[in-house]
């Protein structure tokens, strides 16, 4: 095994909301409603994309059906190796940079439910091949 060419090189929780909702009816409850969102910026070598999460959005086809609110921006910054040809180098940023970066979201999900009194949530894995991606440049 060898490392990778592709290395998350930092990290950052920049937002994270929670809100119990109070009006929630669990007669009503139809699964977890996770929303995902991607942003990049590259630069020469390195990337930085913020991974937004939202579970149960608070919209109003939600009030009775969401127990919880949770809005989370995860930041990572990435590097590579200039021997990574560009399509390569696309698929790594668009799907596997997100798919890292939820990786460190999970465990923020699952303590503050369990916290906040409710049956730990464990965010499932996601593929983020089809991934919105908004605000890249040059991918």
């Amino acid at each position: 095994m060898k490392e990778s060419k592709f290395q998350i090189t930092g990290l950052r929780l920049k937002k994270f909301e929670f809100n119990i909702n109070e009006d929630f009816n669990i007669d009503k409850m139809d699964g977890l409603k996770i929303d995902t969102k991607t942003e990049i910026e590259r630069f020469e070598g390195n990337a930085k994309i913020n991974l937004k999460v939202n579970i149960f959005e608070k919209k109003e086809e939600f009030i009775e059906t969401a127990p919880f609110f949770i809005k989370v921006v995860m930041e990572g910054i990435f590097e590579w190796d200039i021997t990574l040809d560009d399509e390569m180098l696309k698929y790594l940023l668009n799907s596997n940079a997100p798919a890292i970066l939820f990786s460190y979201i999970r465990p923020h999900i699952l303590n503050i439910t369990v916290s906040a009194g409710f049956p730990p949530v464990i965010l499932p894995l996601m593929d983020f091949t089809e991934n919105e991606i908004v605000n890249s440049n040059e991918i």
